[in-house]
């Protein structure tokens, strides 16, 4: 059976609760689901198995060419099937749809299943925001994805240069 990406409906909205009650420490609430998918700037989509939703993806387009992750999840059950990419992937395709080129998501610094998620998928961790999550206190990991011409940080440089002098040692 395939994996079917549909816009969000009221339909989904049961399953996407669930969801969210199994894969966050402080998942989203029905209400604020409803209220986030209904601003024009969102999308919201839906990862279908059967009639079964498996997981969910959220993202918003910002000023200046940006669009923001607001949220990935995917039933425990089935995770490590690609269900998590494939929804990613939507958002990607909505980048480049819109001709948009910057595409940005945040996790706690304890998430580390997600900061290797997004890092295998190309996402660049680029700053920490202290204190972000107000239930914890604790920091938000912040990863950019760049379509095009991803500009290239100090850190980067140095990590490019370090890497090109091992190459150099090797022969």
């Amino acid at each position: 059976m395939r994996i079917w990406l549909k816009n969000l409906n009221e339909s989904h909205i049961s399953s996407v609760v669930e969801i969210e009650q199994l894969c966050f420490r402080d998942p989203w609430c029905e209400q604020y689901i409803r209220e986030t998918v209904m601003r024009s700037t969102v999308t919201a989509k839906v990862a279908e198995y059967g009639k079964d939703v498996v997981g969910w993806v959220v993202f918003e387009q910002l000023p200046h060419g940006q669009v923001q992750i607001c949220t990935v999840g995917v039933h425990p059950e089935r995770r490590r099937e690609g269900i998590g990419t494939f929804l990613l992937f939507a958002a990607i395709d909505s980048l480049r749809t819109k001709k948009l080129s910057h595409l940005m998501a945040d996790c706690r610094e304890s998430n580390t299943a997600a900061h290797l998620f997004l890092a295998a998928n190309e996402f660049v961790a680029v700053r920490i925001i202290r204190e972000f999550y107000t239930d914890t206190g604790e920091d938000a990991f912040c990863f950019d994805y760049w379509e095009q011409d991803r500009p290239v940080n100090r850190i980067a440089k140095y990590l490019q240069a370090q890497e090109q002098k091992d190459v150099g040692h090797q022969g």
